[in-house]
């Protein structure tokens, strides 16, 4: 069964949005399903969505994504009030719902940089301690990530991680790197089950085999 995926972040401005569809993508092509809540555009489409009752309407549909989802991918920055709302929600969740999964990063180009000057008011970053107190809790120790670790985390527990697609696709990329192309074609048929592969190389031959998803 496919994982639901909650992205938790900023969408207020371009670029913050640029960000939350790169993080969409990636994610899509691990073969997740993903909600961005900018995607909802009768709550997020800030120019033209109807004002009546939309803080309520905010709350309903994105509080309903988290509680769908399977893992919460979430963005830590401190201004985003929305987001830190929802992170005290996903703390109670996760109390409720041990096997939530639930991931944080934070794209502030300042955090992480290792930086810690002699005087405390120099700092150039910090985090609230009630609210990093809470990160801890709901990544189970993990803290703040880098979002390339999450997205290979993730890739790892994929229904397929100890299968031959896995591996295949794996090996496949580490061939691509080094210019070794031996591989012509390659189509995936998914369903329920599983997927159907066929391989077409440059020799001309073809196979196909199917890899059920690992339970």
């Amino acid at each position: 069964m496919t994982k639901l995926i909650y992205l938790a972040g900023d969408m207020l401005s371009h670029g913050q949005q640029l960000r939350r569809a790169y993080e969409k993508s990636a994610f899509k092509r691990l073969d997740y399903e993903v909600y961005n809540p900018q995607d909802d555009k009768s709550i997020n489409d800030k120019s033209s969505a109807d004002q009546q009752g939309l803080a309520e309407r905010i709350v309903t549909n994105d509080t309903s994504g988290i509680e769908q989802a399977d893992i919460i991918v979430l963005d830590y920055l401190p201004h985003a009030q929305g987001t830190i709302c929802e992170l005290g929600y996903i703390q109670k969740l996760k109390r409720e719902k041990p096997e939530l999964k639930v991931y944080v990063h934070c794209t502030d180009m300042r955090q992480g940089t290792g930086h810690i000057p002699d005087e405390q008011d120099r700092a150039e970053f910090s985090i609230n301690q009630y609210v990093y107190g809470v990160i801890l809790e709901v990544t189970e120790g993990r803290g703040v990530q880098d979002f390339e670790g999450i997205r290979q985390t993730l890739e790892n527990d994929t229904p397929f991680t100890n299968s031959i697609l896995f591996n295949m696709k794996r090996i496949e990329r580490e061939l691509e790197a080094k210019g070794l192309d031996f591989i012509e074609s390659h189509s995936i048929e998914r369903g329920i089950e599983g997927e159907r592969h066929e391989l077409g190389f440059v020799d001309g031959s073809e196979i196909s085999f199917f890899v059920g998803v690992d339970k």
